[in-house]
This record gives C-alpha cells, sequence and structure tokens, in this order.
C-alpha cells in the first residue's frame, strides 16, 4: 500500500518516468523486432521469388524494418548505374512468393550453422522447450494480459487526472500490447504439432497448384519455415558430336554419330525431357534412376550440336508466406535420422 501510495502522490514524476521508459522500449523493439523465419535465413545465400516473376539473390540480412539481399558482385543496371543489394520493406512483404536456400549453394561455415541450427530443432534442451512453451503462454493469454496492464494504467491515470499518465493512457496502453505481441507468436495448435515433422505446404492463391514437402521446422503470423523440401531444377547442356561430358553432379554425356547416352550416377533419379537440335526435336520423358545409363538413337544423322534438357531435383529449405501457403496435409510419420538430415546431400525422395 506504500508503494501505491507513493505513486499516486508522485504521479508526475512517475508518468515521466514511465514515458521515458516506454519510448527507449518501443525505440528498441521497432529496431530489433525481426520475424524468426526470416530471420533464420540471415547470413545465408537466398534466392528471392516475388509475385512479378522476378528472382533476386544475394546474402540476406534482416532488420526490423525489412530485408536486404547484398549481391556477391555489383550489378549493371539497364540504365547503366551499379547496383550491389536489392531492399524490400516491411509493409511490401506481400510481394514475397518464396525464399529458397539451396543445400548446394551452402559454404562450408553455413552447413556447419545449419547443423546447429537443425540440432537446436531436432533434439531441443529444457532452457529452448521452456522458452517456447512461454511464448506459446503469452500468445494465448496476450489479450487478458493487456487488459490487465491496461487497467493498471487506467487506475493510475483516474486517481491523478491532471498527470501526464493520464494524457498518455492510449499510448502506454498500445506499447504494452506491442511488447506482449513480441514476446509471444502466432501460435497454431496444429502447426505446433507438426514441429520437427514432414508436411506439406500447399499454395492458396494461385490457380496452378504449388506444393513442398519438406520438415516444418517455424511458423510465425506471416511466414512457415519448410527443410528439405525439393524442386526440380531445368539444366540444358550442348553437345557436340563425338564429345563426353561431365556435366553436373556426376551425370555424364556422351555422343556419337548416331546416338546419345546420359549415365546418371548421382545420388538422385535425373529426368530427360528431350534432345533437339536446329532442325528438330525428340521429346523423351523418361526418368533415369541411380546408376543407370540411357542411350538415345538420332531421329536423324545431324552434325548440329545438340541441346540435351532434363531435370534434377535440388533440395532446398524455404521460408513461405502463410497469405499465399498453408499447410495442408501431415507428412510422413517417422522422423529422418538425425544424420541423414543434417547431410548435406540429395537423396531421392
Amino acid at each position: 500500500m506504500k508503494i501505491v501510495s507513493f505513486i499516486i502522490n508522485n504521479a508526475l514524476y512517475v508518468s515521466i518516468l514511465l514515458i521515458l521508459i516506454s519510448s527507449l522500449i518501443g525505440i528498441y523493439i521497432k529496431s530489433r523486432s525481426r520475424d524468426r523465419c526470416l530471420r533464420n535465413f540471415s547470413g545465408y545465400k537466398i534466392t528471392l521469388e516475388t509475385s512479378s516473376g522476378k528472382l533476386v539473390w544475394g546474402i540476406l540480412d534482416v532488420f526490423g524494418t525489412g530485408l536486404e539481399l547484398n549481391y556477391q558482385s555489383g550489378h549493371h543496371d539497364y540504365d547503366g548505374h551499379i547496383e550491389n543489394s536489392y531492399i524490400l520493406y516491411n509493409a511490401e512483404f506481400d510481394n514475397i512468393v518464396s525464399l529458397y536456400r539451396y543445400h548446394y549453394q551452402l559454404s562450408e561455415i553455413n552447413k556447419l550453422r545449419r547443423k546447429t541450427d537443425i540440432e537446436k530443432t531436432y533434439i531441443p534442451n529444457l532452457f529452448r522447450i521452456s522458452l517456447r512453451k512461454a511464448r506459446n503462454f503469452f500468445n494465448t493469454f496476450r489479450d487478458g494480459v493487456t487488459q490487465i496492464v491496461s487497467l493498471i494504467i487506467g487506475s493510475f491515470a483516474a486517481a491523478k487526472p491532471q498527470a501526464v499518465i493520464s494524457q498518455k493512457q492510449k499510448d502506454l496502453s498500445g506499447l504494452s500490447s506491442e511488447l506482449i505481441t513480441s514476446i509471444s507468436h502466432a501460435y497454431d495448435p496444429i502447426l505446433e504439432k507438426y514441429i520437427g515433422q514432414y508436411v506439406v505446404a500447399e499454395s492458396v492463391l494461385e490457380d496452378s497448384k504449388r506444393e513442398f514437402c519438406g520438415i516444418l521446422k517455424e511458423y510465425t503470423n506471416r511466414f512457415i519455415e519448410i527443410l528439405n523440401a525439393s524442386i526440380p531444377e531445368t539444366v540444358e547442356i550442348t553437345c557436340i558430336k563425338d564429345e563426353k561430358l561431365e556435366v553436373i553432379d556426376q551425370i555424364s554425356i556422351e555422343r556419337t554419330e548416331k546416338d546419345v547416352t546420359l549415365r546418371n550416377n548421382s545420388p538422385y533419379p535425373v529426368y530427360l525431357k528431350s534432345f533437339s537440335s536446329s532442325a528438330w526435336t525428340h521429346p523423351v520423358d523418361v526418368y533415369i534412376d541411380i546408376g543407370k545409363a540411357m542411350t538415345v538413337d538420332y531421329p536423324e544423322i545431324t552434325h548440329d550440336a545438340l541441346l540435351i534438357t532434363f531435370n534434377i531435383p535440388r533440395k532446398v529449405d524455404l521460408v513461405l508466406p502463410r497469405s499465399r501457403f498453408c499447410v495442408r496435409h501431415g507428412g510422413k510419420l517417422e522422423k529422418d535420422k538425425r544424420e541423414e538430415l543434417l547431410e548435406l546431400t540429395i537423396r531421392s525422395t
């Protein structure tokens, strides 16, 4: 009671102190508050896909007000000036379709960073478990806690209507809500169930359905983070007669006078789409399994260079906006072995 009496009798000084502290806290929260899914990708080489179809890649840096992709070398714009980064502000996050972190582009240092990060998700210690439960608690009771704080501030304002705190009551109540929101997150009991498990994320806005199957690592009110998803990448190789090429990931191509042989010694199946020259196109549309080879005869003898087109699966980690994607299905029930998950090799799925 003495403390309450002291606060009421010195409401002016208490008000000034509260306003000063609240301003400092507000500045700190706005400068440090970063989406956790985006923050997990900070410092990695990332490919950003926007709603306009634009692809941008660079080293990701995440701020409270937006994100920046820093190019590894200066880019000359069509107007002739040099650009060294791409900046996207929070208000423009609705333009994000996806962020990709390709496994094969990871440096040795970032492989270790990713390994440590995944181990914390797969084998959380007591502190991380308690912290996550605390965030869930704050989010579940956020409205109640906010009302209690507003009630306390309102009682002081009613006791001394002329005090500065009365004039700043709305601002202080708003700050308490912002602070509690930053501590909590968009708790979803369904998604919480699948943390560390396989899920299928499905697009909800586009006419052509897109799906990504991977491990749900994290979610916020704006994004979901998926690990170990697989996406196809189209590769085009030009091959002349009597040439043997080691093209990519232990995939070799050998051309003779009348045929072409594609040998797959990579750790994943390869989808061979077509052969083409300046005069014709020969569709193939066949999967070449691991350790297998396929020989295709020409439709006619030609001395032109051949364009060989095939798809390979690329393992990626993804950040997807919840405005465009939702977790639609639970995936396989068993977890990958930790050693398999942490090994950054591409395996067939």
